[in-house]
């Protein structure tokens, strides 16, 4: 007799169900019992596949197949629903301790709202249905105090809190579309035309519903929600997980260091306490590990990375080389880094207007300067967000794609386009120069371009999507003009003046390319001391590197 889905254990329904593709695949490898065929279930998978993939529909689901190591003949099995057999042996998973104590954590009053420290108050802006996913973090916060006892005295009470502020608002926002359809479910019958148009002009709104479906959802420890929403479950408990590691990774590196830190960036002078930092200034990646700007008392900025930077201090090699053989208005200015096995640290480079006409005209020269030194490495990802306006000083601030190996093309399979070929060896590649990107689902297009570009598109008014009235019984998406400010990209390359005009670059096209010139020219001149094999290259070899195996806009 096969086990129903309240039957077996809440441990065991929510591993299982919330399994990805590739570890259904590893389960049937190990117990060809575990699943019961379901062939329409992955007759309607594989057409939500083909449809998504990159290449030809065909060859792209024949590569997954094989890189799979499965026939598509399996995945009626693969897709389909778990048979008794698949309990047996059954190992948990480390994010399952997380939904084990959120399912252990006391019930709310039907009628109350939780009161935690990291809540919005009344001068916040409200984070939708967050206090649905408050155990969620009360359970990270117990674990990182249990973990990292003295995390208060190293960050501080106001940094922990923006951390747990925002993991709360990164639970919500993998949440949001479940809690909408509870909420709805739950308001309907619940409110006439007439409320809806006075709970709409009222300025404090009821919010009865809302304490209802935050009820449901958190009583019995989530045990429902977790349940019913398994991948939902997995998603949560992971990112808790990762947000307790990479805070004490990032607290322990700190003290650590400290000494270090101090004799590199601060004349040996003592730091003080970090009264600013926190991540949410980049994009995270390798397991929630993120950038931290780190604000001290004494008044200096280092920047936090969780990743290898010896091609960052390799950088600094190769500009000081690039210097020795140009003129002084080409310069470059490397940051300072101090690197570690894999994590380190680098100066903080703030953006700054220049001074003068000559300092724009500076400026200009030497972003083609650093347009050819990065286009000779064959660099690329050097947009906008990764470089830095300071002064006279076009500064790169992320340096993982500097130099990225070439990809393997199995030509038998792949015809190779010529025309990509090409721009893919050209200075397009750096990102450096004007690039046009376009957004699936956007109706507007995004220039990338560190250099920039002014130029009139009709593209259509933008529009953008804001929830109001938020956790309240009259929460509702309204869609506003203008461009969403909690999206927009930081262009930190935009060239300033002391007055707080923009400057054109469309004017300056000239330096850039004069600077290209010579520069590429002092390159080549030069290519015996650059390729030699301990020239100022050779400390790449031992760098690590980012791969882009696909455009921001695909992964978007």
């Amino acid at each position: 007799m096969e086990l129903t889905l309240e039957e077996t254990s809440l441990m065991q329904s929510v591993i299982l169900e919330s399994m990805t593709v590739p570890e259904r695949i590893a389960l049937l490898k190990k117990n060809k019992n575990a699943f019961r065929d379901h062939e329409e279930k992955s007759t309607a998978r594989i057409s939500q596949w083909k449809h998504c993939l990159g290449a030809g529909e065909n060859e792209s689901i024949d590569l997954r197949f094989k890189d799979l190591g499965i026939e598509e003949s399996d995945l009626s099995l693969i897709l389909g629903d778990f048979s008794s057999h698949a309990y047996e042996n059954l190992k948990t998973p480390t994010w399952w301790t997380i939904c084990e104590a959120v399912h252990s954590e006391p019930s709310i009053e039907e009628d109350a709202l939780q009161q935690d420290s990291f809540l919005s108050n009344k001068d916040e802006d409200q984070i939708p249905f967050e206090h649905a996913l408050a155990a969620w973090v009360r359970v990270g916060n117990q674990r990182l105090h249990a973990e990292l006892p003295t995390i208060d005295s190293v960050i501080g009470e106001e940094i922990l809190r923006k951390e747990q502020r925002g993991l709360l608002e990164n639970l919500c926002m993998l949440a949001r579309s479940t809690m909408m359809h509870r909420f709805n479910f739950n308001k309907i019958g619940g409110y006439s035309g007439n409320d809806f148009v006075t709970g709409l002009l009222s300025p404090e709104p009821p919010n009865t519903i809302y304490k209802k479906t935050i009820f449901e959802t958190c009583q019995n420890g989530h045990e429902e929600l977790m349940r019913s929403k398994p991948a939902l479950a997995r998603l949560l408990a992971t990112r808790v997980e990762f947000w307790v590691r990479t805070l004490v990774e990032f607290a322990t590196h700190l003290e650590e260091d400290r000494t270090e830190l101090e004799t590199l960036f601060n004349e040996g002078k003592e730091l003080g306490k970090l009264i600013k930092g926190g991540r949410g200034v980049s994009d995270s990646h390798n397991g929630g590990r993120a950038v931290v700007v780190c604000t001290f008392e004494s008044g200096t900025k280092v920047v936090y990375k969780p990743r290898n930077m010896s091609v960052d201090a390799a950088w600094i090699n190769i500009v000081n080389a690039f210097n020795e053989n140009v003129e002084e208005a080409l310069h470059l200015k490397p940051l300072k880094v101090l690197s570690k096995e894999a994590h380190g640290w680098m100066e903080f480079a703030d953006r700054q207007p220049c001074n003068n006409e000559q300092e724009v005209v500076q400026y200009y020269n030497r972003m083609g300067a650093l347009l050819a030194l990065v286009h000779a490495l064959q660099g690329n990802d050097f947009h906008l967000e990764n470089i830095v306006a300071h002064g006279a000083h076009p500064v790169a601030i992320d340096l993982e794609t500097i130099s990225v190996p070439e990809p393997l093309v199995d030509e038998d399979t792949f015809e190779t386009d010529i025309a990509i070929t090409q721009i893919s060896k050209s200075v397009l590649r750096t990102l450096l120069l004007p690039s046009v990107m376009a957004m699936r689902g956007r109706n507007d297009i995004r220039n990338l371009g560190a250099v920039g570009a002014e130029v009139e598109v009709a593209i259509g008014q933008k529009k953008y999507q804001k929830l109001m009235n938020v956790n309240t019984d009259f929460q509702h998406w309204v869609t506003l003009d203008g461009e969403n400010p909690t999206q927009s990209l930081q262009n930190e390359s935009k060239v300033e003046l002391q007055d707080g005009t923009f400057v054109n670059p469309n004017e300056h096209r000239t330096e850039v390319a004069n600077g290209y010139t010579k520069a590429y020219e002092s390159i080549i001149a030069n290519k015996d001391v650059w390729l030699s094999d301990d020239g100022p290259l050779s400390t790449l070899r031992a760098s690590w590197v980012r791969v882009l195996n696909r455009a921001t806009n695909v992964y978007y």
